[in-house]
This record gives C-alpha cells, sequence and structure tokens, in this order.
C-alpha cells in the first residue's frame, strides 16, 4: 500500500469491532477539527454507509455551506429532518434547513426546531446557550416573516408574537428592539418605534460597554453586532432621529470603516437634519440645501447648519475612500454619495491624507486614489 492511500481513519475502523454508530463517530471526530473542503473529502468516502445517520448527515451539510455547496446542504439536511422530525438530536438542522429554504416551510422548520427548544426549558435546561439558539432562531423567522411572507395578513402579528416570547427569554437584548421598531414602523407606530429604536440603542451601548470593561479583543463579539445597528440606523431614519442615526453611523464605523453603505446613511442623517431645520421638504436635493443655508439671516444657526453640511461630506469623503478600493460595492449606493458630493464641492482630499505621524509614504496619494 501507497504513503498516499494511506487512511488512518480506515485502519482504526478496521482495527476494532466498532458498532456502525461507534464508526460513524469516529469519523466526525476525525473530520471535526479539518477544513471543510478536507473534512468533505472524508466524508464523501463512506457517505453511503451513513446515508441515515443524522448526526453525519448533519456533519456534512454543515461542510457543504461552508464550500458554498447549498445544494448538497440542503439534500443532507432534509434527508436529516426526515430521519429525526422532531429534533430529538437537536435542533440545529431544522434551523440551517429553514434558513436556506425561507417563506412558509422556512418558518416551519423553524418552528420545529424553537419547539424542541421550549421543551429543553421546560425540562429545567436553562443555560445561556439555550437561550442564545432560541433568541437566534425567533430573529431568523421574524426576518422570514418580515420579508418572504410580509404580504400575509398575520405577518406582523407573528412577529410581534415571536418578539414578545424574545423578550420573556431575554429583556437585554437591544436586537429584539431594533426589530420591534421594524414591526412598529410598518404598524406605522412611529412614536412607540422611535422608543423602541432608542432603547435597542440604550442595550447595545452597554453591550459595547461590557465588551470592554472585560478588555474583549475578539473582532467576531464586535462585527456581530453590526446588523442589528445597521437595522436601527434605518430606523431611526424612518423615524426623523437623524442625530440618534449619525451617531449610530459613526460607532459601526469605529468597529468597520469600510462600510460604504453607513457613511452614505450618516450623511444622510446630516442632511436630513439640517432640512428638517430649514423647514425644507425632505426630498430636497442637495443643491437645495446648500442653496438655502446660503440664503440664511441667522448668522449663529447658518453656522449650525454648515457645521452638519460639513460632517456630511466628511462622511461622503469616507465613502468616497471605500468605493476606490470596493469591489462589490452597490452601485445605487456608489451613485448616490458621487451626486451627493458634487453641490459640496466633492471629497474633502485632506481628510483623506496620511497622519504626519502614520509610518507610510504620501508621495503620490491623490494618484492613488484618482485610479
Amino acid at each position: 500500500m501507497s504513503i498516499s492511500s494511506f487512511d488512518p481513519l480506515s485502519c482504526l475502523i478496521s482495527s476494532r469491532l466498532l458498532s456502525v454508530r461507534d464508526m460513524s463517530e469516529a469519523i466526525l471526530e476525525q473530520t471535526a477539527s479539518l477544513p471543510a473542503d478536507e473534512a468533505l473529502a472524508v466524508l464523501n468516502q463512506h457517505r453511503s454507509q451513513y446515508e441515515d445517520d443524522v448526526p453525519f448527515l448533519s456533519h456534512v451539510a454543515e461542510c457543504a455551506l461552508e464550500v458554498g455547496d447549498v445544494d448538497d446542504a440542503y439534500h443532507c439536511l432534509t434527508k436529516a429532518c426526515q430521519l429525526d422530525p422532531e429534533a430529538a438530536q437537536g435542533p440545529e438542522k431544522f434551523f440551517s434547513l429553514g434558513q436556506i429554504t425561507g417563506g412558509e416551510e422556512g418558518v416551519a422548520y423553524f418552528t420545529t426546531g424553537l419547539a424542541r427548544l421550549r421543551n429543553t426549558l421546560e425540562n429545567g435546561v436553562t443555560t445561556p446557550e439555550v437561550i442564545a439558539k432560541m433568541i437566534s432562531a425567533i430573529f431568523a423567522t421574524v426576518e422570514i416573516w418580515l420579508t418572504d411572507l410580509a404580504d400575509h395578513d398575520e405577518s406582523l402579528a407573528k412577529c410581534q408574537e415571536l418578539l414578545e416570547y424574545a423578550h420573556q427569554l431575554d429583556d437585554s437584548n437591544g436586537e429584539t428592539y431594533a426589530l420591534k421598531a421594524q414591526v412598529l414602523i410598518l404598524e406605522n407606530k412611529f412614536a412607540d418605534a422611535s422608543t423602541a429604536i432608542h432603547r435597542a440603542w440604550e442595550l447595545i451601548q452597554q453591550r459595547l460597554a461590557q465588551l470592554a470593561a472585560e478588555g474583549s479583543q475578539d473582532p467576531f463579539v464586535y462585527v456581530e453586532l453590526i446588523q442589528p445597528m445597521a437595522s436601527m440606523i434605518k430606523s431611526a431614519l424612518e423615524t426623523a432621529n437623524y442625530e440618534l442615526a449619525a451617531l449610530m453611523c459613526q460607532r459601526v464605523a469605529e468597529i468597520d470603516d469600510n462600510l460604504l453603505e453607513i457613511y452614505y446613511y450618516e450623511a444622510l442623517a446630516h442632511l436630513m437634519s439640517v432640512k428638517q431645520a430649514l423647514g425644507l421638504d425632505l426630498d430636497a436635493d442637495v443643491d437645495a440645501v446648500v442653496q438655502a443655508i446660503q440664503a440664511h439671516g441667522d448668522a449663529t444657526q447658518k453656522a449650525e447648519l454648515e457645521s452638519m453640511v460639513t460632517d456630511a461630506r466628511s462622511a461622503l469623503t469616507q465613502g468616497f475612500r471605500v468605493i476606490q478600493t470596493a469591489e462589490d460595492a452597490d452601485a445605487d449606493v456608489v451613485e448616490q454619495v458621487n451626486q451627493m458630493l458634487k453641490p459640496l464641492g466633492g471629497p474633502n482630499m485632506k481628510e483623506l491624507m496620511p497622519q504626519k505621524d502614520e509610518d507610510v509614504n504620501v508621495d503620490g496619494w491623490e494618484e492613488e486614489l484618482d485610479d
């Protein structure tokens, strides 16, 4: 036997009298620490033997998703869920399949997984891990109701019901309030939505302060806050909480300074504040805003309004910076950023120049931005 054909897993299995279940567990243990593509190569060698093994199928699906093979993942997850219809061997496969399928079918898969976890709670297991899994599944289900099933008459009622349950599980989760704000906006309850947004922001700030106090260096715990914060920013804009929206944009940019839409939203928030102060139509373009400020008679207020416009230009300048290197930037947002910059004199190139204390070569920086 050549060295290249040596399979330590096969030797392990053949050298011991193992049950089918034991062999499956040995394979899963062998592949658990491997990169997804390498794990799949091993798993596929034994796949026909374990086509009715739920943990085996679930692991194959997990690896398939990591390498982008959604079709194979869907096949394995569907089979695994059929073999374990009440999620007795764990709800994760139902959550993954629900995420893939979406729509009413997706809601049904999430409901099955949640029912299993609810049963776990009723049996006295109330660990943070179980609570976190439940809340994550609830949020995913709400997102389906707000997107795929938005036209259903019961959509908003279902969202309210799910979010109320999330509150019962953990009333300190800012994302619950962020989603609640979205639902309230759809119900045209803007005052209540505004209250929910402020509460969501308060809880997010507490979470960020907690992470800072703990000295957390794990970037993932910060990055996972971006999505709910982005949702809050949009809701803040829709409820005319412009100052708060701008503040949240700045906080997101501290976590990731390469998000084009966040800079666009910040600029929009500043300009909407100006329009509101001047009594302009909120659909007025940037040219109209600039002209209105120039004609304004109150010198003190004029200076304040000009400062807001300067902040908007700064945000758009950072958006311009991102556009120069982003390969997958949203074309519509790129167009909006460029159009908004023109009446403001274009990007402030001084803000893009490296700081004097940075150990970089500043020669030709303008040319690089223009490339």
